[in-house]
């Protein structure tokens, strides 16, 4: 997991780094002879465009980028073969560049041998840098296309572009001082070369951006990062997706590198650490792999994984030189994103830690009660349930009949199936009272694209005379989060339907299918729940929000604003984790929002948890 994170931040610092410097690069055309400045407005609106179409998905693009990039890398590669048909000697020259012997020729006996050699893999890494998108974005397209299409186009046309390149630098030195690619076009080409190679650029920068929201959806399932939206854009893949968010936050990062560093050479001071340190640790889990899912042999894992680390080391110690110029650009972006991973996915722990601990307490006390029927220690006045976080100590509770119960119908948001949230017992606190009818809703995410409408939930009756239920419902990965494909309000709604004429409780749960117009025709609905909180008060760090938008109502859901503040017995650097991962939750979609409840009776109780 250490290894897995540190490698997605790299690629997302490669992610803020490859936009600008590929459109800048673009730009730097002979037949552009605009100054810098003027150079660096067109780069920022190209981008602005680039990151305004990612919400068209994978699959739009594609449809009208795939054909453009056959035509591009056909181009490239016929201006290279243009370069080995005009000049055959110098070609036959540049063949000689494939002979392994060459390398050993480059590092110990030509010309900049030694040290000059080793430098200038710092550049040599640019002509295969891009090779991370191919896996980042293998979730998008699949091995099948991406191999098919490297090795019968991609490939072969840069080959021969490469070669082109070559023989121009060799025919004209001076060449190298400008932008090489564009010499080896002929002068009647260099407009329309200019124009395909701009289109590529974005196109380019997209791949990289999609293979940010495919690792950023995978660490958002995996709770390294705050709740985010996911949207995805095709429901056969499950891997296409648009994160708003993380759009705009790149999009903002990458015209803030634009700005700042105005040419492609400024930045290829910047490009290659991030990259090549995800290559090797890319490599470095290869080798987990190996030896922990494939339980191969040490012999064939090392023979196969010591010839890739070693290479991947030695480009990565190349670009090290840079660190200090600009390269520290990229590594302080990984390194920020992974403290964001990291803390998060600390912060996850320590709450499921003081969960199964709270729980643990819980069960003690009730086996400390003969048959478990009375109410385990609890509220006293203004006093905190707050050892009850379970289904079975909220029933000890409840049976006690020491609160009173309002006629009323409350559904709880809950973060994990079979637990009560702080918000229960925190109303009970405030009121003296729960509603008479409780709903424990627990909202997870299938792994398949849709959920069939009979598998939508499971439902179970915890008590009915009690009036306390818990229903878990499941969405596949590709439904959209829209309020009306997304919808919890009316999903609840049809299983009060359902499950209405066994269980007499949830029938004013049934008008939550309707609409908020349907139910103002009704007439004037029982507010009791929202009054109660309303003219309650509550002493202490525990504080009660209260949103009155529709007082009239006879459903009220109910969500947990968590906000952490550090254990007194922490040292000084644990107690700073704590308050960054409580900023970081609290910059997650809220909850109310996330399941598009907001415009419903709503509730959002704040709660103080010392971690």
């Amino acid at each position: 997991i250490f290894l897995g994170m540190m490698s997605c931040s790299m690629l997302i610092g490669d992610g803020v780094i490859t936009p600008p410097n590929s459109v800048l690069g673009a730009l730097n055309t002979p037949v552009l002879t605009f100054s810098v400045g003027w150079v660096v407005v067109i780069a920022v609106v190209v981008l602005i465009i680039t990151f305004a179409l990612q919400r068209l998905g994978s699959k739009v693009i594609g449809q009208v980028a795939g054909p453009f990039m056959v035509v591009w890398f056909l181009t490239i590669g016929g201006l290279g073969l243009y370069r080995i048909v005009e000049n055959p000697e110098l070609a036959r020259m540049v063949a000689r560049g494939f002979n392994p012997y060459c390398v050993y020729t480059w590092f110990f006996t030509g010309s900049f041998r030694g040290w000059l050699a080793f430098k200038s893999l710092a550049g040599v890494v640019l002509c295969v840098t891009g090779a991370e998108a191919l896996y980042a974005d293998m979730g998008h397209f699949g091995a099948g296309p991406i191999t098919a299409a490297w090795f019968f186009l991609i490939y072969p046309c840069l080959i021969l572009q490469y070669v082109g390149q070559a023989i121009v630098i060799v025919a004209n030195p001076e060449a190298v001082n400008g932008n090489p690619f564009y010499y080896t076009a002929p002068p009647f080409l260099l407009w329309p070369v200019s124009i395909l190679a701009v289109m590529a650029a974005i196109i380019a920068s997209q791949a990289l951006i999609s293979g940010c929201f495919s690792i950023l959806t995978q660490a958002h399932a995996l709770e390294f990062i705050p709740r985010i939206l996911v949207l995805h854009t095709n429901p056969d893949e499950k891997g296409q997706v648009y994160i708003p968010e993380a759009n705009w936050m790149l999009m903002v990062a990458c015209i803030l590198v634009t700005v700042a560093f105005q040419t492609s050479s400024n930045l290829a001071g910047a490009y290659g650490i991030a990259v090549t340190g995800a290559f090797i640790l890319t490599t470095l889990m290869l080798w987990w792999v190996f030896r922990n899912v494939w339980k191969l042999n040490l012999p064939i894992a090392l023979l196969i994984i010591l010839p890739i680390l070693v290479v991947d080391i030695v480009f990565w110690s190349a670009n090290m030189m840079k660190l200090f110029s600009s390269g520290w650009v990229p590594i302080a972006m990984a390194v920020f994103f992974f403290l964001v991973m990291n803390t998060h996915n600390w912060g996850r722990k320590q709450e499921n830690a003081l969960y199964e601990h709270q729980a643990a307490e819980e069960a003690r006390s009730l086996a400390s009660v003969a048959g478990g029927a009375e109410l385990i220690p609890v509220l006293t006045g203004q006093k905190r349930m707050n050892i009850i976080c379970t289904a079975p100590g909220l029933l000890s509770m409840l049976r006690s009949g020491m609160l009173s119960r309002a006629d009323t119908a409350a559904i709880f948001l809950t973060a994990r199936e079979g637990c009560v949230p702080p918000s229960v017992r925190m109303l009970a606190c405030a009121m003296g009272s729960l509603p008479k009818t409780i709903v424990l809703l627990h909202v997870k995410f299938a792994d398949t694209p849709f959920v069939p409408e009979g598998d939508r939930y499971s439902f179970e009756a915890l008590d009915v005379d009690l009036g306390l239920y818990s229903i878990t419902m499941s969405f596949g990965y590709a439904e959209p989060l829209t309020a009306t494909q997304f919808d919890v309000h009316a999903t609840l709604g049809r299983i009060a339907k359902d499950k209405v004429k066994l269980h007499p409780a949830l029938a004013s749960l049934v008008p939550a299918a309707t609409s908020r117009r349907a139910l103002t025709q009704e007439g004037n609905l029982s507010g009791t729940l929202m009054e109660e909180v309303e003219s309650s008060s509550i002493e202490g760090e525990d504080d009660l929000e209260v949103e009155p938008q529709h007082a009239q109502g006879r459903v009220t859901y109910v969500s947990t604003q968590k906000i952490f503040a550090p254990d007194s017995a922490r040292h000084s650097l644990s107690k700073l984790r704590v308050r960054l991962y409580s900023q970081l939750v609290s910059s997650g979609r809220p909850s109310l929002h996330f399941f598009g409840l907001k415009q419903q009776e709503a509730l959002e109780v704040s709660r103080i948890i010392f971690l």
